[in-house]
């Protein structure tokens, strides 16, 4: 066989693996083995622990040494998925990468566009950003002291529908954040509107307290009766809910941490909207060179606009029906320049020129 048709061969099997195991499709399967290195153990444990790994690692080496094996994985194994799928493991953290395919049937996907979504919806329009990598967290502890707090502000009829909030910090933080909750007797930057943790619903006030601002906490908060919500002051930073028409709050302090439950990280890079490249202009093929200019850039971009918009109208009126003989079409002029015709065959079209500038 091949040496390339065998590689791909396992590639294939692999990925057959990691997708019955995830229960998520083939191309995402690939996707996680390749930001594994295209190792399944490395997948497994991402997802489930090691323990898992080397039981799914046995089964695929008994799967794949079995005479006329499919490479899939076996109906033991299979039969074992849905426990680890709600295993006791209290805690876990799974990057999800960007995808331009989406699986309605995966949780992570799911998570994954929460998360996004809530972070692009709430960022200034002046800037745009890149997001890298999601984490998604679970903490099982964290979590039952979250709904037990819920069920609490439930019973006394206060609101119990969580906001989705960031939390700035520097990056050798987050992890212990995740895991343990944040710490109150820790005080970074000062407690000018009380005592709490500190979040905000626009992405950038966070930010600047991020320092590398390349990642953010995004948090389910329960209110209750207890928090203290500062609006917007009048520096001009200002998230929209376009959907409800209200402004984000600058900041919400929470006294009380059982009423956090960290959720997701948001990895991300600046990517300001002039650097992005614009979109290119199509030129009908067969046409000549468009000319250029020596008296500037911006002059030559015109030129080539105007020229390229000319040049596709005339492709698309030369594809209708011959005018009559003797049918000539008008110019369009204006004060201070002359647009001299070009004839073709049946027709002739309106060019634009510029005073001081002239084509070979």
């Amino acid at each position: 066989m091949d040496p390339a048709e065998a590689s791909e061969r396992e590639d294939d099997r692999k990925a057959r693996v990691v997708s019955e195991i995830l229960r998520c499709r083939h191309e995402r399967a690939r996707e996680f083995l390749a930001s594994c290195g295209g190792d399944v153990n490395k997948v497994i444990d991402t997802f489930f622990g090691s323990k898992v790994s080397v039981a799914v690692s046995k089964e695929v080496k008994m799967t794949s040494d079995s005479p006329g094996a499919a490479g899939g994985i076996s109906s033991v194994l299979k039969r074992k998925r849905p426990e680890w799928g709600n295993n006791n493991e209290e805690y876990k953290k799974i990057n999800v990468l960007p995808s331009r395919n989406f699986d309605v049937d995966s949780e992570q996907d799911r998570e994954f566009r929460i998360a996004e979504g809530h972070f692009l919806r709430m960022v200034r329009r002046k800037k745009s950003y890149e997001i890298k990598s999601i984490d998604i967290v679970y903490n099982q502890k964290l979590k039952k002291k979250f709904d037990q707090k819920k069920q609490e502000f439930k019973m006394k009829g206060l609101d119990n529908n969580p906001l989705l909030i960031f939390h700035g910090t520097p990056q050798k933080n987050i992890e212990h954040i995740l895991r343990e909750n944040f710490d109150l007797s820790k005080v970074a930057n000062g407690r000018k509107y009380g005592d709490g943790v500190y979040f905000s619903e626009v992405p950038e006030v966070s930010m600047k307290y991020s320092k590398d601002q390349a990642s953010l906490i995004l948090c389910l908060v329960l209110q209750g009766d207890s928090c203290n919500e500062i609006k917007i002051p009048h520096t001009g930073v200002q998230a929209k809910d376009t959907q409800n028409s209200m402004s984000g709050a600058f900041a919400i302090v929470v006294p009380d941490i059982d009423q956090i439950l960290p959720k997701y990280v948001i990895n991300f890079t600046d990517k300001p909207k002039d650097t992005e490249k614009p979109l290119p202009v199509l030129i009908p093929p067969g046409f000549m060179n468009l000319p250029t200019s020596s008296s500037g850039s911006a002059f030559t971009q015109c030129s080539i606009l105007n020229t390229a918009f000319n040049l596709a109208a005339g492709s698309v009126l030369s594809a209708l029906p011959a005018p009559a003989q003797g049918f000539s079409a008008p110019t369009i002029s204006a004060p201070g320049f002359s647009a001299p015709t070009i004839s073709t065959p049946g027709f002739s079209a309106p060019t634009i020129t510029v005073p001081g500038f002239s084509s070979a």
